[in-house]
Formats: C-alpha cells, structure tokens, sequence
C-alpha cells in the first residue's frame, strides 16, 4: 500500500494546489470561500496542510484563524485517494495547529451536496447545527473609489462581468501571475547567488582586474543645438 504524509504547506505547492481547489469534485461546488480568499489566507500565513505520496500533492485542508475562532476554509482531496483517511488524518494535524495557537472554537461551512470534507468532519467529531442560512451581500465600490477610477481613465463594469469571465481574468484577479513572476525571480536569483547557475562576469570566469570601460556620455543640449544648426543650413 503505497504511504503518505501529511506535512506544512509550501510556497512551492501553489501549483500543485490551484487545480485541486478550483475542482468542483474535490472541493465541492458551492464552497463558501473562493479560490482567491484562500490563496490570500496561505500568503498571509495562516495555517494550511498537505496530502503528499511521493512527489504528488493529494489533498489539503486550510484554516482561517481570528483570535479563538478558526474557519476551516477548505479541505480537498483527490478523487482516487479518498476513503483511505487521509481527509480525516488532514483535518486532525489542522486541529492540532489550531489548537496550539490558542483556538476553541473550530467552524466549517460546506454545501449540502459536499462529500469530501463532511465525512473527515463527522468522524472527528464536529456537531452539525441544522437551521442556518448563509446571508451574503457584495457591496458596491464606494464613490471616493470611482473618483479614483475617473482619474486614471477607468470605468465601472456591470455586475457579474468578471464572474462571467474565466482564465487569465480570474487569475489575474487572484494575483496569480504577479505571484508567478516574483516566485521565479526569487528562484533564480536564489541559484545565481549559490552559484548553481554560472552568468560570465557576474559570478563566475570574474577578472581579478576589471579594466576599466569607457563610457559615452551625451551631452542632450549639444545635440540639440547641434541638430537645430543642421535643419537650418538645409532650409537655407
């Protein structure tokens, strides 16, 4: 039977975690946090875990605390690895964490029609309170902001455009490929300082001696006048 490990979630397991958080199947359809929303809770530091077998990310669980009271925001889990106890094994190390920081009181909030997390829930325990109903409202952007928005040329859209758009769009709304790009410069700046990847003259085959280099420098006065004295010999 092949083992897995449950362990801290990782900068680097982003990748791996987007597609199982935004799958329907694995985290239920309507679940109440987005997928934006828990990426900021990871990069705010909240506590989150992993499922790992090998080199391949399984499930996850991830918690929002303030102060005693924790929301569990999302547990996912693979579709071929459920029923093994990993979602149960998840859910225990996220209390374990919750607890030592002080929490007690755990929330969870889940569709009706969700499986994944409900079954890791109900085997640890959680008491499930019938009878609520989930009130949501989205406010519109304030005045002072549209001001800002007429400043640099910006409009309001109509309500439901971006959630109407997919891919890039919601991605970018994420934050993701801002993300993307400052987890790559870090990486290889990080190699280029340990000396993994070699860039002539910077950090490796480097003089002893740099000889010195002659620079050109413009003098843009000069130029101009120099231009204005030619344009007018030839109107002339």
């Amino acid at each position: 039977m092949t083992s897995w490990r449950i362990r801290d979630f990782h900068d680097d397991d982003l990748d791996l975690a987007i597609p199982l958080w935004g799958d329907p199947a694995t985290a239920g359809a309507a679940a109440a946090f987005g997928l934006s929303e828990i990426i900021g809770a990871i990069r705010a530091g909240q506590p989150a875990l992993v499922a790992v077998v090998g080199g391949n990310l399984v499930g996850s669980a991830v918690a929002m605390v303030d102060r005693d009271h924790a929301w569990i925001m999302r547990i996912s889990l693979a579709g071929s690895w459920r029923n093994q106890g990993i979602g149960s094994a998840l859910l225990e190390a996220l209390e374990n964490r919750l607890v030592a920081q002080g929490v007690r009181r755990i929330s969870c909030l889940f569709a009706d029609s969700e499986e994944v997390g409900v079954a890791a829930l109900e085997h640890r325990g959680f008491d499930v309170r019938h009878g609520l109903n989930l009130y949501e409202k989205i406010e519109s952007v304030a005045s002072s902001d549209i001001g800002i928005l007429n400043e640099v040329g910006g409009r309001m859209l109509g309500p439901g455009l971006w959630e109407e758009l997919g891919g890039m769009v919601k991605a970018i709304e994420a934050g993701i490929p801002k993300m993307r790009i400052e987890e790559a410069a870090a990486r290889k700046q990080a190699r280029i300082d340990a000396g993994v990847d070699a860039i002539v003259g910077v950090n490796a085959y480097r003089l002893e001696k740099e000889a010195p280099l002659a620079t050109l420098e413009v003098d843009n006065s000069a130029v101009r006048e120099a231009q204005l004295r030619r344009l007018a010999q030839l109107k002339a």
